[in-house]
């Protein structure tokens, strides 16, 4: 799974600010399964992203994740929300 991000500000304006969403060395598990693993990624103001990969891949767990459907294992990462 990769991860795309276009943005809308300069390099220098989004260092600057604070995050928005962050997940954290996150793993996930679904039905017992591991789903992703070590998963670290933020979304900064301005920011807007594309997740592409093959079916199977998490893309789904992942916005799951990031909409807050599915939680980290526990002891296992951390989401941050600052909206």
């Amino acid at each position: 799974m990769r991860y795309y991000k276009k943005v809308m500000k300069t390099a220098e304006q989004i260092q600057e600010e604070e995050y928005l969403i962050r997940v954290e060395n996150a793993d996930v598990s679904l039905d017992g399964k591991g789903v992703l693993y070590g998963v670290s990624w933020e979304l900064k103001p301005g920011e807007q992203w594309a997740v592409i990969g093959r079916n199977g891949s998490g893309k789904s767990t992942f916005l799951k994740l990031l909409l807050g459907e599915v939680r980290p294992l526990p002891d296992r990462g951390r989401l941050t929300y600052r909206l």
